[in-house]
């Protein structure tokens, strides 16, 4: 494998998807919001469940950002089945914690009281349960696109990713019109449709991936597994940054789930508008800081 003498294309190719992300961001919020808002309740369950999505991002516990740093370095001497040790291990710890997420998910579907306060009304619980169920069917989604942003990461082609992902947000977007109408308020059918075509594109992430970049599929899946010596040399690395990601989702992301235990669904739907404006911005800086 010869690695490229110069990434200077590379990177524009990443500020350009990270740019058509940021236009796609803002449609999101003048066309998918004022869509799903119509029904307050529903709209704060609805909302409840994406917080416990930007929740899941966090579940690596730090080790993400260790085994993105080992794996550029392997790659960087043409060692890919170290790279490849190195993904499956983090796939692995995010793997494990997640199965622990989707389990209290289910929980939390067969009892939305628990989360929600004052949740009586018979469609409010159907669509609650549904949502978390689908929400906890789909949480391997986060495993997928964790392994891909290393993948792809570590070879400078986050462009390609960016680009699944762009696409995705677009048939997400367009399919609002018909999920949602004056007629029919199916907002569980259209978080069925956003988690399955992103199942779909993460696939042919990682099938593409597999393809470009020569890396074997089976190797990879057989490397998803604890290993006591990776564990050891990045250990340092992940806990270093544990107290920052602890106190960023503290900070950030508990407060979705204050307000529904405190004030109900509702009252989540009015605090999810301002939220979701604030992480508009919040990806705009990241666009700009991230490199």
């Amino acid at each position: 494998m010869i690695l490229q003498k110069s990434y200077t294309k590379n990177y524009f190719r990443i500020y350009t998807a990270q740019l058509f992300a940021v236009i796609f961001n803002v449609l999101s919020l003048v066309i998918v919001i004022p869509f799903l808002s119509d029904n307050s309740r529903i709209y704060g369950i609805y909302s409840l469940c994406i917080s416990f999505t930007i929740f899941l991002s966090y579940a690596d516990l730090g080790f993400l950002n260790a085994g993105y740093k080992y794996a550029s370095e392997y790659y960087a001497k043409n060692d890919k089945q170290k790279e490849i040790e190195i993904t499956g291990f983090v796939s692995f710890i995010l793997a494990v914690f997640i199965l622990i997420f989707a389990v209290i998910l289910i929980l939390f579907a067969f009892h939305p009281d628990w989360l929600i306060k004052n949740i009586s009304d018979e469609q409010d619980i159907s669509v609650a349960k549904s949502l978390l169920l689908i929400l906890a069917l789909f949480s391997p989604n986060m495993i997928l696109q964790r392994m891909l942003q290393i993948i792809y990461g570590v070879r400078v082609h986050e462009y390609i990713l960016q680009t699944i992902l762009v696409i995705i947000n677009c048939l997400k977007i367009a399919s609002v019109y018909f999920f949602v109408t004056d007629k029919d308020y199916n907002i569980v059918g259209y978080f069925l449709f956003c988690q399955a075509i992103t199942s779909a594109g993460l696939i042919i992430g990682i099938f593409y991936a597999a393809k470009r970049f020569s890396i074997s599929l089976k190797a990879l899946l057989t490397h998803i597994r604890f290993s006591k010596e990776i564990f050891q040399s990045i250990k340092k690395l992940a806990f270093g940054s544990l107290y920052v990601t602890v106190a960023w989702v503290l900070f950030y992301e508990f407060d979705p789930y204050v307000i529904a235990k405190l004030s109900g669904a509702e009252a989540v739907a009015y605090y999810s508008i301002g939220l979701t404006c604030l992480a508009f911005f919040r990806s705009i800086f990241g666009t700009l800081f991230t490199r």
